[in-house]
């Protein structure tokens, strides 16, 4: 199609469908922590369902379960509003007043079989080397794969600011992290 020529986009094959049900299945259980409004998620295959997953959010638990397993995760917030008004001035007009300052990290009581992403409120394939998932309004590039850290402007000062907003949210909550994950889970955190 012309937008797929625009895009620089490769057509859809027969041969590719399997290789993006999988990805879809492998990103369904990280896509579903950080979208507010939905609580499930279904996977349909021709008129069949191939997987489901399910959110039940207590608080600032949240329990995802995709059948066959089930998932505890921790959800810490914190925010980077002080910042992102100074960035706003220093770069006016570039970063939009909608853009949100909120950034949430979600650990899982199982930190040692994570590997964590950056997610834009979807996954991307951002891995972080840290056990657990962050979300955040981050600038990723044009393809939403990575998150934008060497782009020397605006882009890459808002994306460090949600991480150091991260950061700090982790430093805050050491002690609730401790209680949850116990000695060994939070030695891998660390």
């Amino acid at each position: 199609s012309s937008l797929r020529l625009a895009l620089h986009v490769e057509p859809v094959i027969k041969e590719g469908l399997g290789r993006f049900q999988q990805e879809l299945r492998q990103a369904l259980p990280s896509a579903i922590l950080f979208l507010r409004h939905i609580d499930g998620i279904e996977l349909l295959i021709g008129k069949s369902a191939r997987s489901s997953i399910r959110r039940m959010k207590d608080g600032n638990l949240l329990m995802v379960e995709d059948g066959s397993n089930t998932e505890l995760w921790q959800l810490l917030h914190g925010s980077f509003e002080d910042e992102a008004v100074l960035l706003r001035e220093q770069f006016h007009g570039q970063i939009e007043q909608k853009r949100k300052t909120e950034v949430t990290i979600a650990i899982p009581t199982n930190v040692v079989s994570t590997r964590g992403i950056l997610c834009a409120y979807l996954p991307t394939e951002h891995q972080t080397g840290l056990p657990f998932h962050l979300n955040a309004d981050f600038f990723p590039n044009s393809d939403r794969k990575r998150i934008l850290f060497e782009s020397g402007d605006y882009q890459e000062r808002w994306n460090n600011a949600a991480i150091r907003a991260a950061a700090r949210a982790v430093a805050d909550n050491l002690l609730l992290l401790r209680d949850l994950l116990e000695h060994k889970g939070l030695w891998a955190l660390l």
